[in-house]
């Protein structure tokens, strides 16, 4: 088995020249499960929202997707689908997962 590389997340990712604010905590799960999301980007607010309910394995899984969706606008000017974003960053978190490579979020304000 790999060693177990924890990556924690900070309130801000870097990609290319563009900083996205990492948001999660009760008002963020509220909000996405209104719309039944369980994560969402704004490329136009340079967000990304995370469901901090869900497995650690689904919070792996989505912080990825949302961030292969910000290096399809950043680099590809949104030339994916959803459907290959989805392909990308589940084949991501396969090979990550293998690595021992995971991500935390940190603990919100409040709980």
């Amino acid at each position: 088995m790999a060693e177990q590389i924890v990556v924690q997340l900070r309130s801000e990712i870097d990609v290319g020249s563009f900083t996205y604010e990492l948001r999660h905590g009760k008002a963020v799960t509220d909000d996405l499960a209104s719309g039944t999301r369980f994560s969402e980007i704004s490329g136009y607010l340079k967000r990304i929202s995370l469901d901090d309910t869900l497995s650690e394995q689904q919070q792996d899984n989505d912080f990825i997707h949302e961030v292969v969706h910000a290096i399809n606008q950043v680099y590809l000017d949104g030339e994916l689908e959803e459907r290959q974003v989805k392909c990308v960053s589940n084949g991501f978190h396969q090979v990550l997962k293998q690595l021992g490579v995971t991500f935390r979020l940190q603990p919100s304000e409040g709980g």
